[in-house]
């Protein structure tokens, strides 16, 4: 079964996003479904006709040989097969580009963006 995952409000940023995803992967032990991502290139730019659903099934933090700045990476897996996982640091992203490629949507009464329950979801298996 798959749940959304409810901070109890509707409107919620970028960083409330990864807070809880990090929450589910780390106290609930569980994986996250992450609908409508954009999958992001190395270099930061989108990957063209790469949207799809992934699974984020781990999180970690390690420091950038290139500034020493502290950096936080998702572990995903998704459609894509192992070529990809290969290819690309064996599945291990930025979890800042990630989130931020989640889809927004807009109220017409407040204008205020937040996720839709679709955007993420955590598994429970």
């Amino acid at each position: 079964m798959s749940y959304p995952i409810d901070i109890n409000r509707k409107e919620i940023t970028y960083d409330d996003m990864k807070k809880k995803i990090i929450e589910i992967l780390t106290v609930k032990k569980k994986p996250v479904m992450f609908s409508s991502a954009t999958m992001i290139q190395l270099n930061g730019e989108p990957a063209e006709g790469m949207s799809h659903v992934a699974v984020i099934c781990g999180y970690k933090k390690v420091k950038s040989l290139k500034n020493g700045e502290l950096l936080e990476l998702f572990k995903v897996h998704n459609s894509y097969g192992e070529k990809w996982q290969k290819e690309n640091n064996d599945g291990w992203c930025s979890a800042y580009n990630l989130v931020h490629s989640a889809s927004l949507f807009w109220t017409e009464e407040d204008d205020k963006p937040y996720f839709g329950s679709t955007a993420i979801k955590y598994l429970d298996y």
